[in-house]
Order: structure tokens, then sequence, then C-alpha cells
């Protein structure tokens, strides 16, 4: 006969262990996009084709817009960045132009805003977290530069044979897609190596560099 302290305890127990499991039970999920696909074919996709699709269709692109090619949520959450544009341009009044012969109301408007801000919104959720494609880059010039200075305490400019870096989309210079490595920029890495190597003097117990490259030093 168990006690009725040891009753109570395995009830407790069982308790907990029943609780643990409702709570480790995986929670369905909700899939936000499925709401908002259907809203975009029955309601965004006509007013996309009454209101911005003679304009934005894949044969016209005016301002090289092409809204047409979206056929779908998933459509637009491979490449939202168009929408990103158009919702600016729909908060700003600039689409439809005051010359379209189709004019949205203030409703429809407002609809059509909430719902590609709804999109753009779930997506950054979904993908949270991820920094999408790492691209390998190389130091710019300036980088380059200083990071020779830091390694020999020498003021060496290994980068002046160097072309100029070219500026991403984002006005930056160390952007990894516009860090190109060409063969012949490979081989003015190698040709600044030698010089820098110049500068080396090999002292007893320790490697020193020299601010000139005379036979003296």
């Amino acid at each position: 006969m168990l006690s009725s302290a040891k009753l109570l305890c395995l009830t407790i127990a069982a308790a907990l262990l029943s609780a643990a499991r409702i709570n480790a039970a995986p929670q369905q999920q909700t899939d936000p996009f499925a709401a908002l696909q259907a809203q975009f074919q029955q309601q965004q996709l006509p007013a996309l084709q009454k209101f911005c699709l003679d304009c934005h269709s894949t044969t016209a692109q005016q301002g090289d817009l092409d809204l047409e090619q979206f056929r779908s949520v998933a459509d637009i959450r491979r490449n939202p960045v168009p929408w990103q544009r158009a919702v600016e341009l729909l908060l700003q009044r600039e689409m439809p132009p005051q010359e379209a012969d189709h004019q949205p109301s203030t409703a429809e408007r407002q609809k059509l805003t909430s719902w590609i801000q709804a999109v753009l919104a779930a997506d950054a959720r979904a993908n949270a977290g991820d920094p999408g494609p790492v691209v390998l880059r190389r130091l710019n010039n300036a980088e380059l530069t200083w990071a020779i200075r830091d390694l020999t305490g020498q003021t060496l400019t290994p980068a002046s044979q160097f072309p100029v870096d070219s500026a991403a989309g984002e006005g930056f210079t160390n952007v990894g897609n516009a860090l190109v490595l060409s063969p012949a920029l490979i081989q003015k890495y190698l040709d600044a190596a030698r010089d820098v190597a110049d500068h080396a003097m090999l002292l007893p117990g320790r490697i020193q560099f020299s601010p000139s490259t005379t036979s003296r030093d």
C-alpha cells in the first residue's frame, strides 16, 4: 500500500509530466502568406490590372518597373525591391499618375498599400536573422593600406598602383559585390607584397621593417 505522501508525489509528478508533454507538442503555425495570397487573387491582382499594368507591364515597363511578372506572393518574396518602390509611389500619390485613365479611390489606394506593406512585413519576419548570400571579399585599398601600416609600423602605400575601388549601390567601397578581384589586380597584389617585403630587415630574434629600402637598411 502506498502512503498518502507517496501517492500525492506520484500524482503531482504525473500531472507535471502531462503538462510538459502538452507544452512540448508542436503548435500548429498559421501561414500568414496563405491569407495574403488569397487577398492577392481576389482583390489586389484585379486592382493592379486596372490601375498599374497599363504602364508597368512586361511590355511597357515605364520607369523600369514591371509588375506583371509577379503572379503570386511567392514571386513577390523572391524579388521584393520593386514592391518597396511601388508602395513609396502609392504613398506619395505618384502612382497612378494624374493623367492615367483609371484612378483608385482613397479606399482602394489604402487597401492596396496596406496589402503590399503586409507582404513586405511578413517576408521580413520570415527572413529575420538571415543575412542572405555572404560574398567573400578582399580588403579595399584603404583597409589594405592601414593593415600593412599596423603590421609593419611604417607608413607604406601598397595600394598606390591599384585601381580605384568601385562603390556599390549603397555608396560604400567595402561591399563584397563591388570588390572584384581580377587576374590583373592579383598581380598587383603580388607586386605590392614584394615591395613591402623589400622593407623587411632580418634582425637577431625578430623581423623589423624600415621606412626605406636602401642597401644600408
